[in-house]
């Protein structure tokens, strides 16, 4: 009879690859399986020879209730641990090899494209933060449109609850003239404001009022006072639309060979203006699902940017990262299956852009279209605060994944992190989820008004997940 693994300890499970580690596998449950006549085999899962397909292991140690051996893994793999009791089967786990460059990185789970009920969400950020840890996620971004979450709104809603989670700013926009979706992650301040206006706009009846429905107070923003009249407030507005149409311009002047040649130049340098501002100001410009929803029948209006747009945009390297799915993994299949293959038009094995996986959630409920959790983005950082999770997705060690309805993974990004997400999603995250999830109910209590969670909360945190030290202690 095989033994289950979640009886036994296994230890390490990540090691340094081109080295030989010490391994452990211990009995849990003070329950004893192992005999003097077992035998342990190791088997490298991808590279391999032919005539030596396996190694069976010299044990260090060995009693009823622990395994110790020494391997020397040659390659960044999985391994897969194979003990033996004759012909039978006994016990079978994996273990994961990293390259240096990879080995001192941890991963975390997260979604940089949510919307709460700031703008057109179902719900307050905090529940959204609350039900992204019942999904199992480390960090967020509150995404909504016209309404900037600031870096001091995302500290608070980060320090609401006693947990350790990442909550970024962030804000989705759309240039003027190109109707392409953006994001804008922990940039210092709004981007939009800055990005929409041109002088023709202003000439339209009612404006200031448009506007303010649109934009909350306006006075504010300009840094006008509270009394001002309409045509103080639409000089401040003309000369922010004259500064944007500045930047457009001297874009396009100093890069004309990037976008003069497409059916629309505007479009495309107003696009790339945008994503050069977000950078101005410290954040991170997404390229938004470019291949969903070009038309919205509804209303017979065009959505997104035209075909030449959007391809010219990744051509030149105008985004930060790419958002390569998002939304529903199977409703959505077609528009997610063709952004990745149009990534791979202009970048070899998608990894010389940055991607990220979203669910541009409007609602926490899984049965929601826009359900939490079923797409995700998922790094591996040097360290899990704001610094870390950017540095990760900038320098491209990040993969965006899918949960299939039936609970099939699958990812997308670079063949060698895909490789180990797909690892961590069978071995690791099942088992790190069931500590995280019940962190998130006890949130959602906590905001329903049971204070005394908050403890409960503070002690999960200070405490650690035993979970995470089996599997991470080289880095704690």
């Amino acid at each position: 009879m095989k033994t289950h693994k979640s009886y036994v300890s296994v230890t390490p499970r990540i090691v340094k690859s081109h080295a030989e580690s010490e391994i452990s596998i211990r009995v849990k449950y003070n329950w004893s399986v192992f005999k003097p006549e077992d035998k342990l085999i190791v088997w490298p899962r991808e590279h391999f020879g032919y005539k030596r397909p396996c190694d069976e292991i010299d044990l260090e140690h060995m009693s009823a209730d622990e395994l110790r051996f020494r391997y020397r893994f040659e390659q960044e793999q999985e391994y897969m641990i194979t003990v033996m009791r004759g012909k039978d089967i006994l016990l079978e786990a994996s273990i994961y090899a990293l390259d240096p460059d990879l080995y001192g990185k941890k991963p975390y789970k997260g979604d940089l494209h949510m919307h709460s009920k700031l703008f057109d969400g179902l719900e307050s950020p905090e529940r959204m933060l609350a039900s992204a840890r019942k999904s199992g996620l480390d960090f967020i971004a509150i995404t909504d449109h016209f309404t900037h979450f600031s870096r001091s709104d995302a500290k608070a809603l980060q320090d609401f609850y006693p947990v350790r989670m990442v909550v970024f700013a962030g804000e989705e926009i759309e240039a003027d003239g190109c109707a392409l979706h953006i994001l804008s992650i922990d940039a210092e301040e709004t981007v939009y404001r800055d990005t929409f206006l041109n002088e023709k706009m202003l000439e339209q009846d009612h404006i200031i009022d448009k506007l303010t429905k649109r934009l909350g107070n306006i006075n504010a923003w300009l840094g006008v006072a509270e009394d001002a009249c309409d045509e103080a407030i639409l000089s401040h507005l003309r000369g922010k639309a004259r500064e944007r149409g500045k930047r457009v311009d001297e874009l396009r002047e100093s890069c004309p060979e990037e976008g003069e040649r497409l059916s629309d130049p505007y479009a495309y340098y107003s696009a790339a203006a945008a994503f050069d501002l977000i950078r101005e100001r410290d954040g991170i410009g997404v390229m938004c699902h470019p291949l969903r929803e070009s038309i919205k029948h509804t209303r017979m209006k065009r959505g997104g940017a035209p075909f030449e747009t959007v391809e010219a945009l990744l051509k030149n390297r105008r985004p930060d990262a790419y958002e390569i799915i998002s939304r529903n993994p199977t409703e959505d299949f077609e528009a997610n299956s063709l952004q990745e293959k149009l990534l791979g038009r202009f970048y070899h094995d998608a990894s010389g852009m940055p991607v990220i996986g979203v669910s541009d959630a409007h609602s926490t409920e899984r049965e929601h279209i826009y359900g939490l959790g079923r797409v995700f983005t998922m790094v591996f950082a040097d360290s899990f605060d704001t610094k870390g999770i950017r540095d990760a997705i900038t320098a491209g060690c990040s993969i965006a994944a899918e949960m299939l309805p039936d609970g099939t993974p699958r990812c997308h990004g670079s063949f060698r992190l895909c490789r180990l997400a797909y690892f961590l999603l069978r071995e690791y995250y099942p088992g790190r989820d069931e500590y995280t999830s019940p962190e998130g109910v006890y949130m959602d209590a906590l905001l329903s008004g049971q204070e005394h969670l908050r403890g409960v909360l503070q002690s999960i945190r200070d405490s650690g997940s035993p979970f995470d030290r089996e599997w991470w202690g080289h880095l704690i």
